[in-house]
């Protein structure tokens, strides 16, 4: 009679340890590199941290450091506890002092950092300083050694002819990856192999950013965001940018359609800083929050992170070029084997990858003649607003130019940048306008572009508006 028999595959596996949901955590702090303040002498810092949960902008004082005299590389001797609790989202703020006795402290430096980050990277962690300098933050606590990974055994169905009345359980040993001799008939049972992540020492990563739950800053609609993203590398706090978004109007939620690209190298200790800022036409953009992203954390969390910004909300950077990234793998289901006879060993499959079709760049200047004339007293004030559209996917906003005062036939300084793939089909939209103080904006008309005919076309073209031509060329 045929009757199931199961069989115990052992496998050897990389098994990732879970991720701590709550812990007592018991820290110090040092600092390296702080600044200068003092005329006389150096700084004599000492640290305040505050602390908020689930993105409100209330903090609660967790503690204060003692004073460090004459010091910009001090060790904080005290001690430090904290309940962590993963699903309340906790955000940890620290300000750096330099205590001044006869008059106000001036202020060093400060940072921001998630404490299931902090954790996760076994409670040791370095944060820049927003002015100069770092923070070091260590663990009081004896961890225990992180103990090499159980196999994993897995029970795969086999059919095999034997009297009912026998029941009978066997380990199959694995001769090669992928290939396990069964017991008695020498036949082979093929099984699915875990894999290990492996980190490379040398990427470019391409990436985008998006955002969520913004605070409002416009007193009339909502904040009209935009972000600019800086690194840094070692201990240096020198910052590089290396990218800025398009505004996206009224959107506490943006998803910006750039795709940024940077050079990874693991060894360097990269380090990424995302600044959002709020655009105010005429007047200084209002900062929407920051935040600091360890480039190694990017990596090995899988080139998709979401973090806690500074004042509200949160920011998400996801790899665009996803490619298959080896991982363990679990044996749901396997329909029944029969033994077999021995067979050649089997070559291990070859990675998929996934290739993306590339991005083209394009830049213009936009000039305008013969526009409506709107105002009543003088003449028109015209600035450009550009969005892009693909397919049914709302309007994104690319960029905007300057106001230009009593011009009919402007012609606006700014540059536009616009990064597509050809083969979406992107057409561009120009919605020309006339600035009214404290009053709606008059609409003078608008145009649409299809970007690869303009390409096409050595990126210079005139399209027709309500009254007047508009002008893209390249820059």
């Amino acid at each position: 009679m045929i009757r199931t028999l199961c069989v115990a595959a052992l496998v050897a596996a990389t098994v990732q340890a879970a991720p701590i949901d709550t812990i007592k955590l018991r820290f110090k702090i040092s600092a390296r590199d702080l600044p200068d303040k003092d005329t006389l002498g150096t700084i004599d810092p000492y640290v305040q941290i505050f602390y908020n949960e689930d993105g409100n902008k209330e903090e609660t004082e967790l503690g204060r450091t003692g004073t460090v005299t004459d010091n910009e590389n001090p060790d904080f001797g005290d001690e430090f506890e904290f309940e962590f609790v993963r699903a309340k989202r906790q955000r940890w703020h620290f300000k750096v002092y330099d205590h001044d006795n006869a008059r106000e402290d001036d202020k060093a430096g400060e940072a921001y950092i998630d404490v299931a980050d902090y954790v996760d990277k076994n409670q040791h962690l370095n944060v820049n300083l927003n002015k100069k300098g770092y923070l070091i933050l260590s663990t009081l606590d004896q961890l225990p050694p992180v103990a090499p990974p159980a196999p994993v055994v897995q029970t795969v169905p086999v059919i095999s002819p034997v009297p009912t009345h026998v029941q009978q359980i066997h380990t199959v040993p694995i001769v090669q990856p992928g290939v396990a001799v069964l017991p008695s008939t020498g036949g082979v049972l093929l099984v699915p192999q875990p894999h290990t992540i492996t980190v490379p020492e040398k990427a470019k990563l391409r990436f985008k950013v998006s955002a969520k739950d913004l605070p409002e800053k416009d007193k009339l609609g909502s904040i009209d965001p935009y972000v600019e993203l800086y690194y840094t590398e070692g201990a240096s706090t020198k910052e590089s940018r290396f990218g800025k978004s398009s505004t996206i109007d009224n959107n506490k939620n943006p998803q910006w359609g750039e795709v940024f690209e940077f050079d990874y190298d693991r060894s360097k200790q990269q380090k990424w800083h995302f600044k959002i800022y709020d655009y105010d036409q005429g007047k200084e953009d209002d900062s929407g929050g920051k935040v600091w992203i360890d480039v190694n954390d990017f990596v090995q969390k899988g080139q998709t992170i979401t973090v806690n910004l500074s004042k509200k909300g949160t920011l998400t950077v996801t790899n665009v070029n996803p490619q298959t990234t080896p991982t363990q793998q679990t044996l749901h289901h396997v329909a029944p084997v029969a033994p077999v006879s021995p067979v050649a060993p089997v070559a291990p499959q070859a990675p998929v990858i996934q290739v993306s079709n590339p991005l083209t760049r394009i830049k213009f200047r936009l000039s305008a003649s013969g526009l409506e004339d709107k105002d009543i007293l003088g003449t028109s004030d015209p600035h450009v607003k550009v969005f892009s559209k693909i397919g049914s996917q709302p309007e994104q906003l690319v960029g905007r130019t300057a106001k230009l005062d009593d011009t009919e036939n402007p012609v606006w300084p700014d540059t536009i940048d616009f990064e597509y793939e050809p083969s979406q089909q992107p057409k561009l939209h120009f919605l020309v306008l006339d600035d009214d103080d404290g009053r709606r904006d008059d609409e003078l008309g608008d145009a649409w572009l299809d970007v690869n005919e303009y390409v096409k076309k050595n990126q210079d073209e005139s399209v027709s508006l309500k009254k007047g031509i508009l002008n893209i060329q390249k820059a």
